[in-house]
């Protein structure tokens, strides 16, 4: 069966993408925690990469927020992404979704197709055919009788707003993270933050040291660095491994990578990105945790019968 990931962080900000150093294009800086790397203008016209969707509530103004694969399917193109990220208000999902793919203008309409009823998993279709570029589905990992006991390489590509970032980066934000908590709320700030990370949750949170009003703070006072570190929505790979057993190891997401597909050797999306740890720094940096499989249950089996009938055979 169809193993599908989606990522539940999502970021709805007015923002224009930007390329930065990373391990790949500077080896010399240190990337012991970050080790994503920037997908380059010249990957752009290359499979998968060209298939990765940039999803936009407004062409006009450009208001960027998640992530989704154009898939093809049966000769017929579809917009693959996660459900929660179409969730206009508690299951009014979108009736159409603005996408676009890397270094093009163009802004291709995707009109909702199906919404599964129990998995976090939607699908679009695109009338527009021409010259649009795609990927096909992987089945290396769907099917429940074959083990795959040996590691297999997977490249996770989207748009998680985290800025790629140097051991120094990281530190420097943790600095401020530790300033903020001492001189503004007054707290006894962690040991480990250092070696284990930092989390940067999305609602306060005293168990969490109130990451959202350090970030609210940011905003209102360092709004350039803000934005430097935490709205960056170039397009980034992250290359790491899969095992039936251990899941996938090494893959580093962030906001807004939420229905970032996750590619085979073949670059055939298996998956689409799922929860991640939301910490900054240490060894769990950016990572990639939980899962959603599109695995039918038995509220999704009608809609499963009908996709074969008739969305498969169109």
């Amino acid at each position: 069966m169809k193993r599908l990931f989606c990522f539940l962080l999502c970021s709805f900000l007015i923002v224009s993408a930007s390329f930065g150093a990373d391990r790949c294009s500077v080896p010399d800086k240190t990337y012991d925690a970050d080790k994503r790397c920037y997908v380059t203008k010249e990957l752009y016209t290359k499979t998968p990469y060209n298939a990765a969707a940039h999803l936009l509530f407004s062409p006009v103004i450009q208001e960027y927020y998640c992530s989704g694969v154009i898939v093809k399917e049966k000769g017929k193109l579809y917009l693959y992404t996660v459900k929660h990220c179409v969730d206009e208000n508690n299951g009014d999902y979108r009736k159409t979704v603005n996408v676009r793919l890397p270094g093009s203008s163009k802004i291709i309409i995707a009109k909702l197709y199906q919404i599964y009823p129990s998995e976090d998993f939607a699908i679009y279709s695109i009338d527009d055919n021409a010259d649009i570029p795609f990927v096909e589905l992987s089945q290396k990992f769907y099917g429940d009788d074959i083990f795959y006991e040996d590691e297999q390489k997977v490249r996770v590509i989207g748009y998680g707003t985290l800025k790629i970032m140097t051991d120094e980066e990281i530190e420097e934000v943790r600095q401020k993270y530790v300033f903020f908590l001492q001189n503004k709320k007054g707290r006894i700030v962690p040991n480990d933050y250092a070696k284990e990370g930092f989390v940067i949750q999305i609602e306060d949170d005293k168990d969490y040291n109130s990451a959202r009003e350090f970030l609210k703070y940011l905003v209102n006072n360092e709004n350039d660095y803000y934005e430097s570190v935490f709205q960056d929505h170039a397009l980034k790979v992250s290359e790491c491994t899969y095992t039936q057993v251990g899941g996938f190891s090494g893959c580093q997401v962030w906001g807004a990578n939420s229905g970032s597909g996750l590619y085979d050797e073949d670059n055939k999306v298996e998956g689409f990105v799922a929860t991640g740890t939301q910490i900054i720094g240490g060894k769990y940096h950016a990572g990639l945790v939980g899962t959603v499989s599109t695995e039918p249950k038995e509220e999704d089996k009608g809609f499963e019968l009908i996709k074969q009938l008739v969305f498969d055979k169109k």
